[in-house]
């Protein structure tokens, strides 16, 4: 068979469009930059900007709507089935991102009342919400190109994501990082929020169920020290360097 510069354009579309779709595992404990980092690497590779906790908070939400008791997993974890939660993958000006709706109203902006950041815990722990928003994720991870941050991400969720990253950053640097970000309205202290993640942090690495955890094959990121955009940047120098490889490789064949 002969292959010409036709036949190779061709065998490259094919090669595009069977191929699987590149995930970005982000984990990493509160106040680390991952989010804000998620959502440029989302913007920049024009992927998917999907963060694990909205699934958590929309459920916490849905129950307070629908006066359901978020201390009582049986409630909770057979309620899940039935309450009308809706996740919808929408591109705008800004990027992809999950759209989400309780009995057909979007309720994306309101996820991150004080109220639904403290009730959310206690209903991700439940196993059987964890199992359910589990194959969502995987399911929306499968159909398109995604950066998705977490706390599980490339350990539990994707753990054959084409890249992790694990971000820490000192207690005390996430603390300040938060405070600065408060309002001179408010009256938290920089010792509440210093307490308050300790806290958290212990939470989640205690877990039995889908712990806080660096898996071997992540690329472990100290923010400490770092400002968004470094730290941005050496995320994307991970990814561009390997992709850079992998392009060279692809080439050399291809002689």
């Amino acid at each position: 068979m002969i292959i010409g510069k036709r036949q190779i354009e061709e065998l490259r579309k094919h090669q595009h469009a069977n191929r699987e779709h590149i995930s970005i595992a982000i984990d990493g404990p509160a106040g680390t930059g991952k989010t804000s980092i998620a959502r440029a690497l989302a913007e920049k590779y024009g992927y998917l900007f999907f963060s694990a906790g909205s699934l958590y908070r929309s459920l916490a939400y849905a129950c307070v709507a629908k006066n359901i008791d978020i201390n009582s997993q049986q409630t909770v974890e057979v309620m899940l089935h039935y309450l009308p939660l809706e996740y919808r993958v929408v591109a705008d000006n800004t990027g992809k991102h999950l759209a989400i709706y309780l009995d057909g109203e979007e309720i994306t902006d309101k996820l991150h009342s004080k109220t639904i950041s403290n009730i959310t815990p206690i209903c991700a722990k439940y196993p059987l919400v964890r199992q359910h928003f589990l194959q969502i994720q995987r399911d929306i991870a499968n159909s398109t190109d995604i950066v998705m941050e977490g706390r599980d991400i490339g350990s539990v969720v994707l753990p054959n994501a084409t890249f992790k990253f694990y971000l820490t950053a000192s207690p005390e640097a996430r603390a300040l990082r938060r405070f600065q970000e408060l309002s001179q309205d408010s009256d938290i202290t920089y010792q509440d929020i210093l307490a308050d993640i300790i806290r958290r942090d212990t939470q989640d690495k205690s877990r039995k169920l889908s712990p806080l955890q660096c898996t071997a094959d992540a690329t472990l990121i100290d923010t400490t020290d770092m400002t968004i955009k470094e730290s941005f940047d050496s995320v994307c120098l991970v990814i561009e360097s390997s992709l850079s490889q992998n392009q060279d490789i692809e080439m050399s064949v291809m002689k």
